[in-house]
């Protein structure tokens, strides 16, 4: 499947950034609550895979896979959404994250989503997604 990605560095321990992009916590069982808050409806739940509803269009469903701290998978069911994949990999000073997504098109389809991820969607998540999570884990010596 082709792919896209991107990556960011956050100063935060992997297990921090990991709990905090993901709501799945690293060590003990993570609240259904908290989960359909985040991801939407839980439908199933199987030994680290979660299958939610998410409240878009007519819906869609997510398995959701969880390997704290390292990698968080959300694969669409029945669906044209793109797979994503969420890695967590330790640095000096900070995780490095990066997010994949599969891309489920094909052909001039497949094409035109990799066009639109590089014009529209990677600004998009950096701006909406991603900053906010940077943002969390840098100090500001205004509150110190």
């Amino acid at each position: 499947m082709p792919a896209v990605s991107i990556s960011y560095f956050v100063p935060g321990s992997p297990a921090e950034v990991y709990e905090f992009v993901t709501g799945y916590p690293v060590s003990g069982e993570p609240g259904a609550a908290l989960l359909e808050e985040k991801y939407g409806k839980l439908l199933r739940r199987s030994a680290g895979t979660f299958t939610f509803l998410e409240d878009l269009g007519a819906g869609v469903q997510w398995e959701c896979s969880f390997d704290p701290p390292r990698s968080r998978s959300m694969r669409a069911l029945e669906s044209g959404w793109s797979d994503r994949h969420d890695h967590f990999e330790p640095q000096p000073g900070g995780t490095f994250w990066t997010v994949t997504w599969e891309l489920k098109a094909r052909g001039i389809s497949s094409l035109i989503q990799r066009m639109t991820f590089v014009l529209l969607t990677r600004r998009r998540f950096s701006d909406r997604v991603a900053a906010p999570v940077i943002a969390h884990f840098t100090p500001d010596p205004a509150r110190d």
